[in-house]
């Protein structure tokens, strides 16, 4: 049992404290100095970043409310997961296990209620989910100075929002004399996604509570992208949303909304998707503050101060980070840390050589990152390690500063490591990112393989018989597909923790959801992928969780085909490993993608005799943290097996 304080939030004036302390898998939220109020963090809403905000309690801008969720996961199925212990522990002698509540696709999720307290008056009113969505998933809470909070509620696949504005007894104005005994909600903003599935969404109030700003697709230049829009409250029954500024880039996060009507955002480069930058938006007009400050900075993150006088900017890419303090003019006013220790330990050594450009082939175009070694242009048989991720709505390639595993063997083995995004990717437009609808392991794998294809015909200095992909998770999965779907372009793949992965001589790997990529990569990638490494890999997704699933799945009754096409549990991957070398890794006590995808995909492969290689890791969770030397090593001994 964990007592200690895991999670610290103090209310704006800071005067009081919030914070969570883990008993017996709930979390009890406390307000000190006054009293406790119970609240619960249910696994869907901790565990991913699908559900962002990282706590389960809001203090209202005074700090004499304090809202809190609670959720009721009784009726939710249990995982159990085994913990072997420490060896030669007496306490051991039994294999002990953690019991998880884990919904999977079409099964019954946690409920949810918001309860909203006075911390002054002890006023306490609890508002249940909305009966118009299905099985409501709260996505956000936000308090509104004319009283009372908003919250944000889609249906349980993610496809339809509402926005309700929920006040207690004491803050409503009844047309009656009387005051109404229970708390009421009102629904002022509804949004429906016909075509994909709704984002994790910001929902920021302005001070005088009668708008609020959110992000949604909106049609710029004949291309829909993520834009900021403002809902306004023109009406009693019903508040109407409006483009603020149309604008040809994706906005990735709102920071802030000042008293003074400035919006402050991160988004794309207008011209350049791999860029990102800080904007400010007023009076419709958009401007961009880190474009001008810090030259050649294409990698910029900010987060303000107070009421955005003073904004801490970190350039994270392509050089070495920096991070500096600036006025809201643009003036310098503190450099933060130039990291300058590291630009001279970089500037000292050779590092990858980075290659850039963007492919279009029939029915896709794709942007591709590509660490070279110094000496590609006088060589004609660089080995080629292709990394994928390809979940929905990510992306690898970008200008952020990057010194990794795959860097270090493009120096010390020469090898070539290109990232790639194609379809399902976040960053070229909403109708790009909805193309794996409804079908994950389709079109995102396709694309891997397509463009590795034209690397290889196109790139004189690649040897394209050792070609390898590899993926973590999502990318172990995808890896693990394109090997097996790619014909003769990869040779091998990698997927470490996928929703599934592979390796062999031309490879792909990927961790996490890229672990998933790498394996379907592998599995469908024919001969262009000769081996793969899979490591946590989601093999089949009617194992994993409801949310991240069902967002973008649907649900098993309902998308039947979509599931069945996705799974790497079939005799046709089978089929295509008999040729492949694969590696299988897996943690045992991984509660996010459990043990049992490594357990069904090997025992397909087991019971077909077809040879691979196994590797579990005793007692460790979805990152490998404790294992990372041994696990690494091993990669690259698979590697030297089958791509060198």
């Amino acid at each position: 049992m964990r007592t200690s304080p895991s999670a610290r939030w103090f209310s704006p004036s800071g005067s009081q404290l919030a914070y969570a302390t883990f008993d017996d898998g709930a979390v009890r939220v406390m307000c000190v100095p006054h009293y406790g109020v119970p609240g619960a963090v249910e696994y869907q809403y901790t565990q991913h970043r699908e559900i962002r905000y990282p706590k389960p309690f809001w203090f209202s801008p005074s700090g004499s409310q304090l809202a809190y969720a609670t959720f009721d996961d009784g009726a939710v199925r249990v995982m159990r997961v085994p913990h072997y212990g420490v060896p030669g522990a007496v306490e051991y002698q039994d294999t002990q296990h953690r019991e998880i509540r884990y919904p999977k696709p079409g099964t019954t999720n946690p409920t949810v209620s918001v309860t909203l307290r006075d911390l002054e008056t002890d006023e306490q009113a609890v508002f249940t989910a909305p009966t118009t969505l299905d099985q409501p998933i709260l996505k956000a809470v936000s308090f509104v100075s004319t009283g009372g909070v908003a919250l944000m509620w889609t249906n349980r696949v993610q496809d339809r929002m509402a926005v309700l504005l929920c006040r207690p007894p004491s803050q409503q104005q009844p047309e009656q004399p009387e005051q109404p005994e229970q708390p009421a909600c009102t629904q002022i903003y509804s949004y429906d996604e016909p075509t994909g599935w709704i984002d994790n969404l910001p929902m920021i109030f302005n001070k005088a509570g009668n708008a609020f700003i959110t992000v949604l697709p909106q049609l710029v230049d004949s291309t829909l992208y993520k834009q900021i829009v403002q809902v306004s409250d023109v009406n009693a029954s019903q508040w109407t949303a409006r483009l603020l500024a149309g604008t040809p880039h994706t906005v990735q996060e709102v920071l802030k909304w000042t008293d003074d009507d400035v919006i402050w955002y991160r988004a794309t480069g207008i011209n350049d998707t791999a860029a990102q930058h800080i904007y400010t938006l007023s009076a419709g007009e958009v401007a961009c503050f880190t474009c001008e400050i810090q030259d050649g900075c294409g990698y910029n993150d900010a987060v303000l101060a107070g009421d955005g006088q003073l904004v801490v900017v970190t350039c994270g890419g392509p050089g070495v980070p920096q991070t500096a303090l600036c006025h809201s003019n643009g003036s310098l006013a503190l450099e933060w840390e130039s990291n300058s220790d590291l630009s001279a330990l970089v500037s000292a050594r050779a590092v990858p050589v980075t290659l850039r450009r963007s492919v279009t082939l029939e029915g896709l175009t794709a942007d591709v990152l590509i660490q070279a070694p110094a000496d590609y242009m006088n060589r004609t048989d660089v080995p080629l390690l292709v990394y994928v991720y390809g979940g929905p709505d990510t992306a690898l390639v970008t200008h952020q500063w990057t010194l990794d595993w795959g860097s270090s063997l493009v120096n010390r083995w020469g090898v070539a490591v290109a990232r790639i995004d194609g379809r399902g990717s976040g960053l070229r437009g909403v109708e790009n990112m909805f193309a794996v609808h409804r079908r994950l392991g389709t079109v995102e794998v396709e694309d891997q393989i397509e463009v590795t294809k034209h690397l290889q015909e196109t790139l004189d200095w690649v040897d394209g018989n050792r070609t390898c992909v590899w993926g973590w998770s999502y990318g172990g999965y995808a890896a693990s597909l394109a090997l097996a779907r790619g014909g003769d372009v990869f040779r091998c793949a990698i997927a470490v923790a996928p929703v599934y992965y592979l390796l062999n001589r031309t490879c792909v790997w990927g961790w996490s959801y890229g672990g998933y990529a790498a394996s379907l990569a592998f599995a469908r990638g024919g001969d262009v992928f000769r081996c793969a490494i899979a490591v946590a890999p989601v093999v089949d997704w009617r194992f994993y969780d409801t949310i991240y699933t069902e967002r973008y799945m649907d649900t098993p009754q309902n998308n039947p085909a979509g599931y069945a096409n996705s799974t790497l549990l079939t005799e046709d991957v089978v089929t295509a490993y008999r040729s492949k070398r694969y590696m299988l890794v897996h943690g045992t006590m991984d509660d996010n993608v459990h043990y049992q995808h490594a357990m069904h995909l090997s025992r397909l492969l087991q019971r077909s005799d077809v040879y691979f290689t196994q590797m579990s890791y005793t007692d460790e969770d979805h990152a490998l943290v404790g294992v990372r030397p041994h696990l690494y090593h091993e990669l690259e001994r698979f590697l030297q097996q089958n791509m060198l």
